[in-house]
């Protein structure tokens, strides 16, 4: 990212895990625009509820809660807050799919 070291008090992403080419490159760059004690947020669909929406199977990669809340872990970020979420259902080609959703709410010590 073209920022310096340290420049962000919170950072959030909403649903593009899937896409990172590199997460661990991705949380440790988070890590390190982030000022100590600033906080990253991260919203996604967890894997048991996305495996089964058709559009997933195009480039998505699928996460559990533990794999995110493992990785944040793994690359230096400390576990805060979980928050589930079942949102109400939504149709996709005639069939209701259940919306769930988890936000993972972590911070740089």
């Amino acid at each position: 990212m073209p920022f310096p070291g340290e420049f962000f008090d919170k950072m959030f992403s909403v649903n593009t895990i899937y896409f990172w080419d590199d997460e661990p490159a991705a949380l440790q760059e988070a890590l390190r625009v982030l000022k100590p004690g600033g906080k990253f947020v991260i919203g996604f669909r967890p894997n048991h509820q996305s495996e089964k929406y058709p559009f997933t199977r195009y480039g998505f990669k699928q996460f559990s809660g533990e794999d995110v809340k493992t990785s944040l872990r793994d690359n230096g970020l400390t576990v805060v807050k979980v928050f589930e979420n079942i949102e109400n259902d939504f149709e996709f080609d005639g069939k209701k799919q259940i919306m769930e959703n988890i936000v993972i709410v972590a911070c740089k010590m």
